[in-house]
């Protein structure tokens, strides 16, 4: 694949993997394809899975978040998929709006009876400077555009606000990618 622009920086990025790509100026890696699409659960309900999985996580950031702001206020969660982080963050007293681009999971999310934006944020036309806290689980890395969603997130966010962000941890897998591909996990049948 020829040189792409960085999506944080705009620098020239090379291939560094099978697959992947690095910045020359930043150094950000990132998949040459995004990949996107809604979960699938198998062998138990969504829900169970999903809340399990998320739980210790989300009470993490709302504890974080509920030191820093003992009034609450209004939070946005961006990929809010089917609301749980919403209701959990209601349940604590925060006024809850989500941003989710699935149309499924928007309208799990917007059934529970929250607002959803269901545009990508950096054209979703938010307000500037309306929330007081935004939380980001494991979403940049499914971005287009992450360097410009970085900044609308910036601007939608009260001065002195919080911006929580939780991404996959990109040190492990990118060290397991190479594990991959040096063929350490063929023998086990992955390729």
């Amino acid at each position: 694949m020829a040189s792409a622009a960085c999506p944080l920086c705009g620098q020239n990025t090379g291939s560094c993997g099978e697959g992947l790509r690095r910045c020359a100026g930043c150094g950000f890696v990132s998949r040459e394809k995004k990949y996107f699409g809604e979960p699938v659960y198998e062998g138990a309900s969504e829900l169970e899975i999903y809340s399990s999985g998320k739980k210790d996580l989300f009470d993490l950031a709302l504890a974080r978040l509920g030191r820093l702001f003992p009034e609450k206020g209004t939070l946005l969660d961006i990929g809010c998929a089917g609301g749980e982080f919403l209701k959990a963050a209601a349940a604590r007293g925060w006024l809850a709006e989500g941003l989710e681009i699935a149309p499924d999971l928007a309208g799990k999310a917007a059934g529970s009876g929250f607002t959803v934006h269901t545009k990508p944020v950096e054209s979703a036309g938010l307000r500037g400077e309306a929330y007081c806290a935004v939380t980001v689980f494991e979403v940049f890395s499914q971005m287009e555009n992450p360097g410009v969603a970085a900044a609308e997130l910036f601007r939608i966010v009260k001065p002195g606000g919080a911006l929580y962000v939780r991404e996959f941890n990109a040190s492990f897998h990118l060290a397991l990618h190479r594990l991959e591909l040096a063929g350490l996990f063929k023998p086990l049948g992955a390729s």
